[in-house]
């Protein structure tokens, strides 16, 4: 029996053929919209954050990258493809809540959300020495207080 080398499956992007398991990465990015998720289910990894790693490593790469868009391209799921969902799911839906997160989605893309208060940073053991202090300073007067009570009885 010759020795025959593993078949590989290609998609070109970039001019550089993907092998199978790149081909199965992109496969899961496009089903599941999430690259950690992707490499998890390709590369069978267990650990979050390996499969993260593994996951942005393969994005950073141009011809991965090209096919995921080009298979996002040929499912139509365009950005704005996204937002028309949402708004006719706002619109349309039975429940409340699916109308609410519909419209918070298109809300936090659009960044309308944004806060115009000023961010307050309270050093937490700073203000509870302060409250504490305080509170004991008051009882102090207070211990005083009820001395000097029993003192003239």
């Amino acid at each position: 029996m010759l020795h025959q080398r593993p078949r590989k499956l290609f998609i070109m992007a970039n001019k550089r053929k993907l092998t199978l398991k790149e081909r199965r990465f992109v496969h899961e990015v496009v089903k599941t919209r999430n690259q950690t998720e992707a490499a998890a289910r390709v590369y069978d990894v267990k650990n979050r954050k390996v499969a993260n790693i593994i996951g942005a490593k393969n994005m950073a790469k141009a011809s991965i990258r090209e096919a995921v868009e080009a298979s996002y391209k040929r499912e139509d799921m365009t950005e704005d493809w996204v937002l028309k969902r949402l708004k006719m799911e706002a619109e349309t839906a039975f429940e409340a809540a699916s109308r609410v997160k519909s419209v918070q989605l298109v809300g936090e893309h659009l960044n309308m959300f944004k806060s115009n208060t000023p961010q307050i940073n309270i050093n937490l053991t700073t203000a509870l020495n302060a409250i504490e202090n305080s509170n004991g300073s008051e009882a102090n007067e207070q211990g005083l207080e009820d001395e000097e009570s029993l003192q003239d009885s």
